[in-house]
């Protein structure tokens, strides 16, 4: 495993963008530098002031930075308390002044709203969205955000905020976004209250109902394979194996053990069965053993498992765990002559 840090710059999540026509691929990645930065990391709360950058990389194993600052938290919005992990997928979008629809991208990411004095480990994370014009990965150096689209827990029957109980986080984050067909899904860390605090792991799948991209709706939860318990299941990408299969990756955080009921490792895979009556999971893989330094990895299109160092932080990789994904983002598809999706600015 090698990793790469930059000085006075440091990452923890990321995930691909776009590639470009030279075939460099780009990214984005949680961010916090300057003064300050080392106490913040000593105490954890580097998190709570987290940007977003951009990077290009050849052949994810080496990463160049393109911008320290592309999104960033405002102290009076519903971010206020810090930007956390998210998704970024090509989609058409409909402009209600003009009437008008263009290719842009769409960036749904994670949030917390600390105004009011609410303390940030208690506060409320909700998924927030964000477009650009344009389908090139490159230039988009500012994203607008959707100011009226704010999805929480309560959209199921998941676990809103933090239960005091609980050691570990509150969980409703990670959206990542994908197709399978013609239907789009979002996968999102959760929580399920119904579950013994530490043991409430899950993740909550979403379905896209229409063409409008804001509108979403329950469609099932995923928990971890029979006999385990892990109490996050965190950072969730889902992607196409080259049988066809379809798989969750997935980080897990704090684990706790009840017996034999560990949930080992870094980063599991599991077997993934979506259709409109039920969501079934089968096959369990260990990706990462519990003893590795890579965390939040996911599956690039190398092969190689992409994410960052636990201890050091900034980009950091492992060679291929005999799984390669292709994730399916892209929500460009047209019904004729009409987008199937689109997501309304």
């Amino acid at each position: 495993m090698t990793q790469t840090r930059r000085s006075g710059l440091h990452t923890w999540d990321s995930w691909v963008i776009g590639r470009e026509e030279t075939g460099d691929w780009i990214l984005q990645a949680l961010t916090d530098s300057g003064p300050g930065l080392e106490d913040r990391l000593a105490a954890g709360t580097h998190h709570d002031v987290a940007r977003l950058s951009t990077w290009r990389t050849r052949d994810f194993r080496e990463f160049w930075l393109l911008s320290p600052d592309v999104l960033r938290s405002r102290p009076d919005g519903p971010d206020s308390g810090g930007i956390w992990s998210g998704c970024v997928a090509p989609a058409w979008l409909y402009d209600r002044t003009d009437d008008s629809i263009r290719i842009g991208r769409v960036l749904f990411y994670t949030s917390r709203d600390v105004r009011g004095g609410v303390p940030h480990d208690q506060a409320e994370q909700r998924i927030h969205c964000a477009v650009a014009d344009g389908d090139a990965p490159l230039g988009h150096e500012s994203w607008r955000r959707v100011e009226r689209f704010a999805m929480a827990a309560d959209i199921g029957s998941w676990q809103r905020g933090k239960d005091p109980a609980e050691t570990t986080a509150g969980a409703w984050r990670d959206p990542h976004v994908f197709r399978v067909g013609s239907q789009v899904y979002m996968a999102v860390s959760a929580k399920d209250p119904d579950r013994a605090p530490g043991h409430r792991a899950c993740i909550a799948l979403l379905h896209c109902p229409g063409p409008d991209l804001t509108r979403w709706e329950p469609a099932g939860t995923v928990r971890p394979p029979p006999g385990q318990v892990c109490a996050e299941m965190e950072v969730p990408h889902v992607g196409r194996a080259p049988d066809g299969g379809l798989w969750l990756t997935y980080s897990t955080g704090g684990a706790g053990a009840v017996g034999d009921g560990l949930a080992p490792g870094q980063l599991h895979a599991l077997a993934l069965s979506i259709t409109a009556e039920r969501v079934e999971i089968g096959e369990h893989r260990v990706l990462l053993g519990p003893d590795s330094p890579l965390y939040a990895a996911w599956i690039a299109p190398t092969g190689d498992l992409v994410g960052f160092h636990k201890e050091d932080g900034g980009f950091a990789f492992s060679s291929p765990a005999g799984l390669r994904l292709r994730e399916d983002r892209n929500l460009l598809e047209t019904d004729g002559l009409r987008p199937r999706w689109v997501l309304p600015v």
